[in-house]
């Protein structure tokens, strides 16, 4: 498993002042105001599908984590919340069934925990959880660095 990432302010590795620079600007780019993302809603992506997509880019109007290559990515990582939601409403209504079907209530649990851990990579590689958006920032600043001084990673 890898090592959690830290933030700027959390770190309290020696960095050099370019380091320094490179990684806050990466991680400042990851939250300012980009204007609005003109991310088109794929036509197969339907019902509620449809809520998280235009709920998700609501609230990520304001980064500059999303661009057009993400637009596929982010239906199916809606898709898979809505089919996570249809999963919950069977297994509400197996346990408040007369005589509940343990068997059924097990197996869409274990679908559900299934589920779940399919979301969280999705959610981690667009950027919408806390570490995948500075791991996005610490990706940013070491391309920003390479930039700068290209020779730069032979000293440590």
């Amino acid at each position: 498993m890898p090592t959690p990432v830290k933030t700027m302010d959390a770190m309290s590795k020696n960095l050099t002042r370019d380091q320094k620079d490179a990684r806050s600007e990466a991680e400042a780019s990851v939250i300012p105001d980009r204007g609005e993302v003109t991310l088109k809603k794929p036509t197969w992506l339907t019902g509620k599908g449809k809520k998280y997509w235009d709920s998700l880019l609501e609230r990520m109007k304001r980064t500059s984590i999303l661009d057009d290559l993400d637009t596929e990515m982010l239906a199916i990582y809606c898709a898979q919340l809505q089919e996570r939601d249809a999963l919950q409403a069977n297994l509400l209504a197996a346990r408040k069934a007369d005589e509940p079907d343990m068997e059924l209530i097990l197996t869409l649990t274990k679908q559900i925990n299934a589920k779940d851990a399919k979301i969280r990579d999705f959610a981690s590689e667009l950027g919408c959880t806390p570490s995948g958006r500075v791991r996005l920032a610490q990706k940013r600043s070491v391309a920003a660095l390479a930039e700068i001084d290209p020779n730069g990673d032979l000293f440590g």
